[in-house]
């Protein structure tokens, strides 16, 4: 069994092996309780290590009324220092959290990075697909980059350049329209259930989008966007897929990262096998 380096205050992927066990910093991202087949509880964590990468952590024995576990459900996005045990489950790292509490000892900002090329891509998209709210720089999304901050403008780029494939196609001006329009609503809506994961999908969506006025092509880009609906229209389905496989991508580039092994043999829809 392995023991972290002494000084090594903050969560590296890359500083861990298996049985290994340690008290370090992280960033929690995100917290949800859940429930095992036997109906106990325990929660489920995601964190944010200093070598950028996102990596699953689980606390079991949780009782109902554990005072720890609703001060940590409302902890999200804060710095914690948590005591593990490190696993591989399905190919990747996970810990087994003992114990966790807040810390405001160390900075939040030793946890992220931002994407290198914010302002570059944000002007070269504005030129295809007219201007962006500037938001769009200071979004961090748990599910793009691993939350690097502008990440989503990185994911945005990469679905256009795919959609450039079919630029000599008579329907390509309506394409870019379509692809312009859904953009402000659909980053809107993943803010929304990165916050509200428990929320309906339809209730969400009927917060940043009025069907009202709008064509139908483009109500329906959004539709399947968010998995509502099945895309119905050409356009529809070369957005939505380009979309999506950038975006399956990028979740597996992070898949990688916390894998012990980096060579992947076998990459499932929500695991790695490793050899």
């Amino acid at each position: 069994m392995g023991m972290l380096k002494v000084g090594d205050e903050l969560l590296r992927v890359n500083s861990l092996t298996e049985g290994m066990r340690g008290t370090l910093f992280a960033f929690l991202l995100k917290v949800r309780r859940y429930s095992d087949r036997n109906g106990e509880p325990y929660l489920n964590f995601w964190l944010r290590t200093a070598d950028s990468a996102t990596i699953i952590g689980r606390k079991f024995r949780v009782s109902h009324d554990n005072l720890v576990g609703d001060e940590i459900l409302a902890a999200q996005r804060s710095v914690v220092k948590l005591g593990f045990e490190v696993q591989i489950f399905r190919g990747s790292y996970v810990l087994l959290v003992d114990t966790i509490r807040l810390s405001d000892e160390v900075s939040s900002d030793l946890f992220f990075d931002s994407y290198g090329e914010i302002d570059d891509t944000y002007e070269w998209l504005c030129k295809r697909c007219g201007t962006l709210p500037e938001k769009f720089k200071r979004v961090s999304l748990i599910s793009v980059m691993d939350g690097k901050q502008g990440a989503i403008l990185y994911l945005l780029k990469s679905a256009f350049c795919a959609l450039s494939a079919y630029d000599s196609e008579p329907f390509w001006e309506t394409l870019v329209d379509c692809f312009s329009g859904c953009i402000g609503p659909y980053v809107d809506y993943l803010q929304l259930i990165d916050k509200y994961e428990y929320v309906p999908k339809s209730d969400l969506f009927g917060l940043v989008w009025e069907s009202s006025g709008e064509s139908a092509i483009l109500s329906d880009v959004l539709s399947a966007l968010v998995g509502l609906s099945q895309a119905e229209h050409l356009i529809s389905h070369l957005i939505v897929r380009a979309v999506q496989r950038v975006t399956w991508d990028l979740n597996t580039i992070n898949k990688i990262k916390i894998s012990p092994i980096k060579v992947p043999i076998e990459i499932g829809g929500d695991h790695v096998v490793m050899y």
